[in-house]
């Protein structure tokens, strides 16, 4: 059978091996990963990150390891700006992006995605700052710019729950 977790207060994805980056001290989806093949012997995982920001810590631990698919879909324009790693799969978002645009880019991806890769294990960064109202609070820190309403957040953890 199949099950879900979560962690409300994850989204550490700038945090590398050794250093953090972008106020991630430890990068919490790499380490689920890491222990899920260490203790469960899983050798395929998708991690799709949703989140406004590139999630260049976890391109950057997972970058040689090819147990692990990195699928990041985020704000082109957006920090990290000088540290941008190489995920499996970047899919950059212009600034104007509507939720209709960022919701058909999810379900061309996401069966793509699961059919060649075929994980055994799905983390996903569903992403802490995407949604419109956010931009206020984050043009304060300089970081970034924001495409989805709550409408097309929710849309979009409907679409990946589905598979």
């Amino acid at each position: 059978g199949y099950g879900i977790a979560g962690n409300i207060a994850g989204g550490t994805h700038h945090a590398f091996r050794a250093r953090g980056e972008g106020f991630c001290i430890l990068n919490d989806i790499a380490i689920a990963a890491r222990v899920a093949m260490r203790d469960y012997g899983l050798d395929s995982i998708l991690i799709l990150d949703l989140d406004v920001h590139q999630g260049n810590g976890t391109a950057a631990i997972f970058q040689d390891d090819p147990r692990v698919t990195t699928f990041d879909m985020f704000g082109d324009k957006n920090y990290p700006w000088k540290s941008r790693m190489r995920n499996t799969y970047d899919v950059p978002l212009p600034d104007d992006t509507d939720d209709a645009q960022y919701l058909a880019l999810l379900k061309s991806w996401l069966p793509r995605l699961m059919a060649e890769h075929r994980p055994q294990l799905l983390l996903f960064q569903a992403g802490v700052d995407a949604l419109k109202g956010d931009s206020k609070l984050l043009a304060r820190f300089e970081v970034g710019r924001t495409f989805a309403s709550s409408g097309g957040t929710v849309a979009a953890m409907h679409v990946v729950m589905r598979q």
